[in-house]
Protein backbone atom coordinates (compact mmCIF):
# COMPACT_ATOMS: atom_id res chain seq x y z
CA UNK A 1 0.00 0.00 0.00
CA UNK A 2 1.55 3.71 -0.73
CA UNK A 3 2.33 5.47 2.29
CA UNK A 4 0.84 8.76 2.56
CA UNK A 5 4.47 10.20 4.36
CA UNK A 6 6.04 10.11 0.84
CA UNK A 7 9.20 11.74 0.91
CA UNK A 8 8.94 13.04 4.09
CA UNK A 9 12.80 13.91 5.19
CA UNK A 10 13.11 15.33 1.92
CA UNK A 11 9.86 17.83 2.04
CA UNK A 12 10.71 19.20 5.45
CA UNK A 13 14.44 19.98 5.05
CA UNK A 14 14.35 21.93 1.51
CA UNK A 15 11.15 22.29 -0.66
CA UNK A 16 9.21 24.11 2.52
CA UNK A 17 8.93 28.12 3.30
CA UNK A 18 7.95 28.04 7.00
CA UNK A 19 6.69 31.06 8.71
CA UNK A 20 7.02 30.48 12.89
CA UNK A 21 3.54 30.72 14.24
CA UNK A 22 5.08 33.43 16.89
CA UNK A 23 6.46 35.64 14.38
CA UNK A 24 -9.29 32.39 -13.04
CA UNK A 25 -6.15 34.05 -15.25
CA UNK A 26 -7.35 36.86 -17.20
CA UNK A 27 -6.77 36.72 -20.88
CA UNK A 28 -4.37 39.33 -21.22
CA UNK A 29 -1.87 37.72 -17.92
CA UNK A 30 -2.41 34.73 -18.90
CA UNK A 31 -0.25 33.99 -21.82
CA UNK A 32 3.24 36.01 -20.13
CA UNK A 33 2.50 34.06 -16.93
CA UNK A 34 5.67 32.28 -15.52
CA UNK A 35 4.24 29.22 -14.82
CA UNK A 36 0.50 27.15 -15.42
CA UNK A 37 -1.98 26.88 -12.53
CA UNK A 38 -3.05 23.06 -11.63
CA UNK A 39 -6.90 23.24 -11.45
CA UNK A 40 -6.01 22.76 -7.76
CA UNK A 41 -5.57 26.07 -7.16
CA UNK A 42 -8.40 28.08 -6.16
CA UNK A 43 -9.76 30.49 -8.17
CA UNK A 44 -9.11 33.49 -5.98
CA UNK A 45 -5.58 32.48 -5.05
CA UNK A 46 -5.04 32.55 -9.16
CA UNK A 47 -6.55 35.86 -9.34
CA UNK A 48 -4.46 37.26 -6.13
CA UNK A 49 -1.04 35.69 -7.91
CA UNK A 50 -1.97 36.43 -11.38
CA UNK A 51 -2.04 40.18 -9.79
CA UNK A 52 1.01 39.82 -7.93
CA UNK A 53 2.87 38.89 -10.96
CA UNK A 54 1.29 41.43 -12.85
CA UNK A 55 2.92 43.79 -10.90
CA UNK A 56 6.69 42.36 -10.77
CA UNK A 57 5.91 43.10 -14.67
CA UNK A 58 5.04 46.19 -14.42
CA UNK A 59 7.53 47.53 -11.36
CA UNK A 60 9.84 50.10 -12.39
CA UNK A 61 12.93 50.11 -9.85
CA UNK A 62 14.67 53.51 -8.59
CA UNK A 63 18.22 53.99 -7.69
CA UNK A 64 18.13 52.60 -3.74
CA UNK A 65 21.34 53.34 -2.18
CA UNK A 66 20.87 50.46 0.07
CA UNK A 67 24.04 48.90 1.51
CA UNK A 68 24.80 45.30 2.48
CA UNK A 69 26.59 44.81 6.05
CA UNK A 70 30.24 44.36 4.12
CA UNK A 71 29.76 48.20 2.08
CA UNK A 72 28.51 46.55 -1.04
CA UNK A 73 25.66 47.90 -2.74
CA UNK A 74 22.37 45.96 -2.52
CA UNK A 75 21.47 45.89 -5.55
CA UNK A 76 24.45 45.27 -7.56
CA UNK A 77 25.46 42.29 -5.46
CA UNK A 78 22.10 41.18 -6.05
CA UNK A 79 22.21 40.98 -9.32
CA UNK A 80 25.47 39.08 -9.28
CA UNK A 81 24.56 36.62 -6.34
CA UNK A 82 20.94 35.42 -8.92
CA UNK A 83 22.90 35.81 -11.75
CA UNK A 84 21.12 38.49 -13.59
CA UNK A 85 21.44 40.47 -16.51
CA UNK A 86 20.29 43.68 -14.34
CA UNK A 87 17.89 44.13 -11.99
CA UNK A 88 14.59 45.35 -14.29
CA UNK A 89 11.12 43.48 -14.43
CA UNK A 90 12.18 41.33 -17.30
CA UNK A 91 15.23 39.86 -16.08
CA UNK A 92 13.21 39.24 -12.62
CA UNK A 93 10.31 37.32 -14.09
CA UNK A 94 12.82 35.15 -16.82
CA UNK A 95 14.35 34.28 -13.46
CA UNK A 96 11.17 32.75 -12.03
CA UNK A 97 10.04 32.03 -15.28
CA UNK A 98 13.49 29.74 -15.30
CA UNK A 99 12.59 28.01 -12.15
CA UNK A 100 8.97 27.95 -12.18
CA UNK A 101 6.21 25.91 -14.34
CA UNK A 102 3.86 24.75 -12.57
CA UNK A 103 1.90 25.89 -9.38
CA UNK A 104 -0.67 23.44 -7.38
CA UNK A 105 -2.93 23.74 -4.62
CA UNK A 106 -2.88 22.77 -1.20
CA UNK A 107 -5.20 19.75 -1.87
CA UNK A 108 -2.27 18.20 -4.17
CA UNK A 109 -0.48 15.22 -2.44
CA UNK A 110 2.55 13.08 -3.73
CA UNK A 111 0.76 9.80 -3.82
CA UNK A 112 0.16 7.50 -6.77
CA UNK A 113 -2.97 9.76 -7.79
CA UNK A 114 -0.58 12.23 -8.70
CA UNK A 115 2.80 10.33 -9.01
CA UNK A 116 3.67 8.57 -12.39
CA UNK A 117 6.91 6.48 -13.95
CA UNK A 118 7.67 7.79 -17.27
CA UNK A 119 9.65 5.59 -19.95
CA UNK A 120 13.96 6.70 -19.01
CA UNK A 121 14.60 5.39 -22.55
CA UNK A 122 18.12 7.67 -23.22
CA UNK A 123 17.82 9.51 -19.67
CA UNK A 124 20.47 9.74 -17.16
CA UNK A 125 20.76 11.56 -13.64
CA UNK A 126 23.91 13.77 -13.79
CA UNK A 127 26.64 13.56 -10.70
CA UNK A 128 24.85 10.21 -10.02
CA UNK A 129 27.30 9.98 -6.78
CA UNK A 130 26.95 13.55 -5.37
CA UNK A 131 24.20 13.69 -2.92
CA UNK A 132 22.79 16.31 -0.95
CA UNK A 133 23.31 16.61 2.60
CA UNK A 134 19.61 16.34 4.69
CA UNK A 135 19.80 17.98 7.82
CA UNK A 136 17.31 16.14 10.83
CA UNK A 137 16.96 17.54 14.56
CA UNK A 138 18.63 14.35 15.89
CA UNK A 139 21.85 14.36 12.92
CA UNK A 140 22.37 18.10 14.22
CA UNK A 141 22.27 17.63 17.60
CA UNK A 142 19.83 20.78 18.29
CA UNK A 143 16.75 19.78 20.84
CA UNK A 144 13.10 19.74 18.84
CA UNK A 145 10.97 22.62 18.10
CA UNK A 146 8.73 23.52 20.85
CA UNK A 147 6.77 24.68 18.63
CA UNK A 148 5.45 23.87 14.49
CA UNK A 149 5.96 26.04 11.80
CA UNK A 150 3.27 27.28 9.43
CA UNK A 151 3.92 26.18 5.43
CA UNK A 152 3.13 29.14 3.75
CA UNK A 153 4.64 27.17 0.09
CA UNK A 154 6.71 24.05 -1.15
CA UNK A 155 8.86 23.11 -4.41
CA UNK A 156 7.88 20.17 -5.08
CA UNK A 157 10.21 19.62 -8.32
CA UNK A 158 13.48 18.84 -6.21
CA UNK A 159 11.65 17.14 -4.02
CA UNK A 160 10.58 14.49 -6.04
CA UNK A 161 13.72 14.79 -8.42
CA UNK A 162 16.04 13.53 -5.26
CA UNK A 163 13.73 10.84 -4.49
CA UNK A 164 13.98 9.85 -7.96
CA UNK A 165 17.92 9.98 -7.75
CA UNK A 166 18.73 8.31 -5.00
CA UNK A 167 16.45 4.90 -6.78
CA UNK A 168 18.44 6.01 -10.34
CA UNK A 169 14.65 5.86 -11.54
CA UNK A 170 13.07 8.92 -13.51
CA UNK A 171 9.87 9.66 -11.90
CA UNK A 172 7.14 12.28 -12.74
CA UNK A 173 4.00 14.52 -11.81
CA UNK A 174 0.06 14.68 -13.25
CA UNK A 175 0.06 18.44 -12.65
CA UNK A 176 -2.31 21.14 -15.04
CA UNK A 177 -3.92 18.56 -17.00
CA UNK A 178 0.14 17.44 -17.78
CA UNK A 179 2.30 14.53 -17.63
CA UNK A 180 5.75 16.39 -16.24
CA UNK A 181 8.37 13.98 -16.33
CA UNK A 182 10.83 15.44 -13.39
CA UNK A 183 14.11 15.40 -15.46
CA UNK A 184 16.20 18.81 -13.40
CA UNK A 185 15.11 20.53 -10.13
CA UNK A 186 14.66 22.85 -12.41
CA UNK A 187 11.13 21.40 -13.25
CA UNK A 188 9.57 23.55 -11.01
CA UNK A 189 6.32 22.36 -9.21
CA UNK A 190 4.84 24.87 -7.12
CA UNK A 191 2.48 23.92 -4.12
CA UNK A 192 0.65 26.34 -1.91
CA UNK A 193 0.54 26.18 1.69
CA UNK A 194 -1.52 27.31 4.34
CA UNK A 195 -0.32 30.25 5.45
CA UNK A 196 0.43 31.51 1.50
CA UNK A 197 -2.90 33.73 2.11
CA UNK A 198 -3.79 34.26 5.93
CA UNK A 199 -4.40 37.30 6.81
CA UNK A 200 -2.25 37.69 10.10
CA UNK A 201 0.73 36.96 7.89
CA UNK A 202 -0.08 39.56 5.49
CA UNK A 203 1.72 43.50 5.73
CA UNK A 204 -1.56 44.91 5.00
CA UNK A 205 -4.66 42.88 6.81
CA UNK A 206 -7.68 45.41 5.56
CA UNK A 207 -7.01 45.31 2.50
CA UNK A 208 -6.25 41.99 1.20
CA UNK A 209 -5.47 43.74 -2.84
CA UNK A 210 -2.85 45.67 -1.06
CA UNK A 211 0.55 46.02 -2.77
CA UNK A 212 2.27 45.36 -0.04
CA UNK A 213 0.76 41.79 0.10
CA UNK A 214 2.01 41.24 -3.22
CA UNK A 215 5.29 42.05 -2.21
CA UNK A 216 5.38 39.80 0.73
CA UNK A 217 4.25 37.00 -1.82
CA UNK A 218 6.68 37.60 -4.35
CA UNK A 219 9.04 37.29 -1.70
CA UNK A 220 8.03 33.91 -0.88
CA UNK A 221 8.28 33.10 -5.03
CA UNK A 222 11.44 34.47 -5.06
CA UNK A 223 12.74 31.98 -1.94
CA UNK A 224 10.91 29.03 -3.62
CA UNK A 225 12.52 29.67 -6.91
CA UNK A 226 15.81 29.07 -5.42
CA UNK A 227 14.91 25.73 -4.51
CA UNK A 228 15.06 24.64 -8.50
CA UNK A 229 18.82 25.69 -8.60
CA UNK A 230 21.75 23.64 -7.45
CA UNK A 231 23.43 19.89 -8.26
CA UNK A 232 25.08 17.51 -6.55
CA UNK A 233 25.64 18.64 -3.04
CA UNK A 234 23.90 22.14 -3.22
CA UNK A 235 21.31 20.34 -5.49
CA UNK A 236 18.03 21.63 -4.42
CA UNK A 237 19.32 23.86 -2.05
CA UNK A 238 18.33 22.11 1.71
CA UNK A 239 17.64 24.02 4.48
CA UNK A 240 19.33 23.39 7.76
CA UNK A 241 18.01 22.77 11.14
CA UNK A 242 18.29 25.85 12.52
CA UNK A 243 20.17 25.84 16.25
CA UNK A 244 18.56 28.26 18.43
CA UNK A 245 15.78 30.99 18.78
CA UNK A 246 12.10 30.37 17.91
CA UNK A 247 12.70 28.39 15.44
CA UNK A 248 15.33 25.77 16.81
CA UNK A 249 14.83 22.66 15.77
CA UNK A 250 12.85 23.38 12.09
CA UNK A 251 14.21 22.64 8.84
CA UNK A 252 14.04 26.89 8.50
CA UNK A 253 17.62 27.80 8.18
CA UNK A 254 20.05 27.74 5.47
CA UNK A 255 24.45 26.92 5.43
CA UNK A 256 25.37 29.30 2.42
CA UNK A 257 25.12 32.78 1.31
CA UNK A 258 22.80 32.27 -1.64
CA UNK A 259 20.06 30.42 -0.70
CA UNK A 260 16.66 30.81 -0.72
CA UNK A 261 16.26 32.84 2.54
CA UNK A 262 18.89 35.20 1.05
CA UNK A 263 17.40 35.74 -2.06
CA UNK A 264 13.70 35.73 -0.53
CA UNK A 265 14.82 38.64 1.66
CA UNK A 266 17.52 40.47 -0.91
CA UNK A 267 14.15 40.97 -3.23
CA UNK A 268 11.48 41.93 -0.12
CA UNK A 269 13.89 44.29 0.58
CA UNK A 270 14.07 45.97 -2.66
CA UNK A 271 10.49 45.58 -3.43
CA UNK A 272 9.85 47.84 -0.22
CA UNK A 273 11.96 49.95 -0.37
CA UNK A 274 10.90 50.93 -3.91
CA UNK A 275 6.94 50.42 -2.80
CA UNK A 276 8.15 53.12 -0.07
CA UNK A 277 9.85 55.52 -2.13
CA UNK A 278 6.93 55.65 -4.59
CA UNK A 279 4.16 56.44 -2.15
CA UNK A 280 2.59 52.86 -2.59
CA UNK A 281 3.33 51.38 0.88
CA UNK A 282 2.14 53.26 4.22
CA UNK A 283 5.12 53.38 7.06
CA UNK A 284 2.86 50.28 8.59
CA UNK A 285 3.56 48.66 6.09
CA UNK A 286 6.91 48.93 5.22
CA UNK A 287 8.18 47.96 8.53
CA UNK A 288 5.56 44.48 8.58
CA UNK A 289 7.73 43.94 5.55
CA UNK A 290 11.06 45.13 7.00
CA UNK A 291 10.35 42.83 9.97
CA UNK A 292 9.71 39.86 7.28
CA UNK A 293 13.15 40.48 5.52
CA UNK A 294 14.97 40.59 8.60
CA UNK A 295 13.67 37.82 9.73
CA UNK A 296 14.49 36.06 6.40
CA UNK A 297 18.21 37.25 6.39
CA UNK A 298 18.46 36.20 10.39
CA UNK A 299 18.03 32.73 8.93
CA UNK A 300 21.19 32.57 6.90
CA UNK A 301 23.84 30.57 9.55
CA UNK A 302 26.78 32.19 9.37
CA UNK A 303 28.54 28.93 10.21
CA UNK A 304 28.15 25.63 11.23
CA UNK A 305 26.71 24.28 13.93
CA UNK A 306 29.66 23.40 16.48
CA UNK A 307 28.30 19.83 16.92
CA UNK A 308 27.65 16.74 14.70
CA UNK A 309 26.65 13.11 15.59
CA UNK A 310 30.06 11.22 16.49
CA UNK A 311 31.15 8.01 14.36
CA UNK A 312 29.33 5.49 16.83
CA UNK A 313 25.89 7.13 15.82
CA UNK A 314 26.75 8.93 12.72
CA UNK A 315 24.50 6.58 11.72
CA UNK A 316 21.38 9.25 11.99
CA UNK A 317 21.91 10.43 8.55
CA UNK A 318 22.04 7.08 7.15
CA UNK A 319 18.85 6.20 9.18
CA UNK A 320 16.96 9.47 7.27
CA UNK A 321 18.54 7.87 3.85
CA UNK A 322 17.22 3.95 4.72
CA UNK A 323 14.01 6.00 5.63
CA UNK A 324 13.24 7.74 2.35
CA UNK A 325 15.07 4.56 0.80
CA UNK A 326 11.90 2.52 2.24
CA UNK A 327 9.27 4.97 1.20
CA UNK A 328 10.21 5.64 -2.11
CA UNK A 329 10.43 2.12 -3.04
CA UNK A 330 7.08 1.76 -1.34
CA UNK A 331 5.67 4.61 -3.72
CA UNK A 332 7.51 3.37 -6.47
CA UNK A 333 6.05 -0.77 -6.29
CA UNK A 334 2.61 1.12 -5.77
CA UNK A 335 3.05 2.71 -9.09
CA UNK A 336 4.59 0.03 -11.10
CA UNK A 337 3.11 -2.33 -9.63
CA UNK A 338 6.43 -5.28 -9.75
CA UNK A 339 9.31 -5.50 -7.67
CA UNK A 340 11.97 -3.01 -8.83
CA UNK A 341 15.59 -4.41 -8.42
CA UNK A 342 16.68 -1.91 -6.29
CA UNK A 343 13.79 -2.87 -4.28
CA UNK A 344 14.21 -5.96 -3.61
CA UNK A 345 16.05 -5.84 0.03
CA UNK A 346 13.40 -3.52 0.93
CA UNK A 347 13.17 -6.21 4.40
CA UNK A 348 16.69 -6.03 4.79
CA UNK A 349 16.51 -2.03 4.45
CA UNK A 350 13.46 -2.34 7.37
CA UNK A 351 15.69 -4.65 9.95
CA UNK A 352 19.36 -2.08 9.31
CA UNK A 353 16.55 0.80 10.16
CA UNK A 354 15.14 -0.84 13.14
CA UNK A 355 18.65 -1.97 14.76
CA UNK A 356 20.19 1.55 13.86
CA UNK A 357 17.56 3.80 15.43
CA UNK A 358 17.86 0.93 18.50
CA UNK A 359 21.61 2.24 18.75
CA UNK A 360 22.42 5.27 21.40
CA UNK A 361 23.17 8.58 19.86
CA UNK A 362 26.36 10.37 21.03
CA UNK A 363 27.81 13.78 20.17
CA UNK A 364 30.76 15.47 19.53
CA UNK A 365 32.40 18.90 19.44
CA UNK A 366 34.25 20.40 15.72
CA UNK A 367 35.48 24.06 15.64
CA UNK A 368 32.73 26.07 13.13
CA UNK A 369 33.11 26.37 9.47
CA UNK A 370 32.20 29.50 7.92
CA UNK A 371 29.23 29.67 4.94
CA UNK A 372 30.07 30.41 1.33
CA UNK A 373 28.34 30.90 -1.56
CA UNK A 374 26.86 27.52 -3.24
CA UNK A 375 26.73 26.78 -6.87
CA UNK A 376 23.56 26.90 -8.41
CA UNK A 377 23.72 25.92 -12.11
CA UNK A 378 21.42 23.22 -12.13
CA UNK A 379 21.15 19.28 -12.90
CA UNK A 380 19.81 17.96 -16.08
CA UNK A 381 17.24 19.74 -18.11
CA UNK A 382 13.66 20.51 -17.87
CA UNK A 383 10.55 19.31 -20.11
Amino acid sequence: MLSRRVFPAVLLSFAVFLIYAGAGIPDSWASSSPFRFDASVPEEQKNQLSTDLERLRDVSLAELGLKLPDGKDLLQDTVRMMGLGNLSSHELLQWISDRVQYLVGESFTLTAKNLYAPSQRGFVFENRSEMPTIETVASSGTPAPTAPGTVVMSNLGPAVYYAGKQQDMLMGLKVAGKKVPVTSPRSGILRVGPGLFMLKYMPNQTDASAVSNSIHRLGILFHEARHSDGHGKSLGFFHAICPSGNLQGLNACDRNLNGPYQVGARMTQILTENCRLQGACSVAETEKLRVQYLDSYSRTLLETSASKASAGSDSQFEIEMLKSKISTCELLLSLTHTEAAFCKEVDELRGKLAALEAAPAAMTSVPGLPSVEWDASPEGQRE
